[in-house]
């Protein structure tokens, strides 16, 4: 039982740590999109500006004046570095959170699997039969599990049901 608690805990803190690396990326992402968003100010003040004007570029704490070709130049290579840079975070973050699933899955399982792996139901009530009123009241818990869908459907198998019929609220065992 520790053993499974372990592997629990494992898969608990892989999964929060996917979910923190997760959250940084995404917050990088926003940083990217605002340097994008930026970026395309600039180019769009380029486009009203007369030709003639002039344009000064801030390298520390001097002006230096710039030609117009130039600007619009770089600008236009940092906007596509950016949107290189955007596609690379995104399929890293899509990585990510199919990884995180899968991960969520794990610790599903490994949940299901050490509830699964409990105390024999003859350790618990001498005799090898719980009253009544315990399996009424564990049937209503798994079914607003289930209908909360605190767990994946696909586990109602693994805790011996079949169907759940939403009209009246039963839950009808597997036979």
């Amino acid at each position: 039982m520790a053993e499974d608690q372990k592997k629990l805990q494992g898969l608990s803190d892989a999964y929060q740590k996917l979910q923190n690396d997760l959250q940084a990326t995404v917050t990088g992402r926003q940083k990217i999109e605002s340097q994008q968003q930026e970026n395309k100010g600039v180019q769009k003040e380029f486009s009203t500006l007369p030709l003639d004007s002039n344009i000064y570029k801030l390298v520390g704490p001097v002006l230096l004046k710039q030609e117009r070709s130039e600007a619009v130049m770089a600008v236009e290579g940092r906007l596509e570095f950016i949107e290189k840079e955007i596609k690379r975070v995104e399929k890293q973050i899509q990585d990510m959170q199919d990884e995180s699933e899968t991960k969520k899955m794990e610790v599903d399982l490994s949940i299901t699997d050490t509830d699964a792996a409990g105390p024999a139901m003859s350790e618990i009530y001498p005799g090898g039969m719980a009253p009544v009123s315990v399996m009424a009241d564990s049937f209503s818990l798994i079914s607003k599990v289930i209908k909360a869908k605190a767990i994946p459907l696909h586990y109602e198998r693994r805790l011996g049901l079949r169907d759940i019929d939403d009209e009246d609220d039963r839950i009808k065992l597997s036979t």
